[in-house]
C-alpha cells in the first residue's frame, strides 16, 4: 500500500493477495500441526473436548428458542436438551 498510495483494491487484486497468504501459510510444519491439534493424526478423540462438540449437536434443532435457551444455560441444560 505504500508503494501505490491512493490506488483502489479490486477485488483482482485481493485474490492475488490471499492466494499469496494463502501459499505461505501451507508448509508441511503448519498442515502437520492442524493434524496434530485435530485429532487426526496421530489419532486421538481426546484432541477436542466433549463439550465443544455437543454444541455441534444442538444446533441440529429446528426451534431456536430452545436450543438458543440450552445454549444459555449451559452444560446440563445442553445435554438436556439432547436427550
Amino acid at each position: 500500500m505504500n508503494a501505490h498510495m491512493g490506488q483502489k483494491i479490486t477485488r483482482f487484486d485481493t485474490a492475488k493477495f490471499a492466494c499469496k497468504a494463502y501459499l505461505k501459510s501451507m508448509t508441511p510444519l503448519n498442515i502437520q500441526s492442524a493434524f496434530r491439534k485435530t485429532g487426526i493424526h496421530p489419532l486421538s478423540s481426546n484432541a477436542i473436548s466433549a463439550e465443544k462438540l455437543i454444541t455441534c449437536e444442538g444446533f441440529r434443532e429446528t426451534s431456536h428458542v430452545r436450543k438458543v435457551a440450552a445454549l444459555k444455560g449451559g452444560k446440563d441444560a445442553v445435554l438436556a436438551f439432547l436427550n
